[in-house]
């Protein structure tokens, strides 16, 4: 395992933040702009996805 990869995992932990706003999962993050809305969690699952290689030694 790969101390980088709990790094990059740190991107998606602190996004939780505004998505459980009002411990309510939270679909729209920024409520009025769809395209910053599928920006976000579209970097939301790349972070995810890449901090998972990086932790488990798929990519480095």
């Amino acid at each position: 395992m790969d101390s980088r990869g709990g790094l990059i995992l740190l991107i998606p932990v602190i996004g939780l933040l505004p998505i459980l706003r009002g411990r309510r999962w939270n679909w729209r993050v920024v409520r009025s702009h769809k395209l910053l809305n599928a920006l976000f969690w579209l970097g939301w699952a790349a972070a995810l996805v890449v901090g998972l290689l990086v932790l488990f030694g798929v990519c480095s």
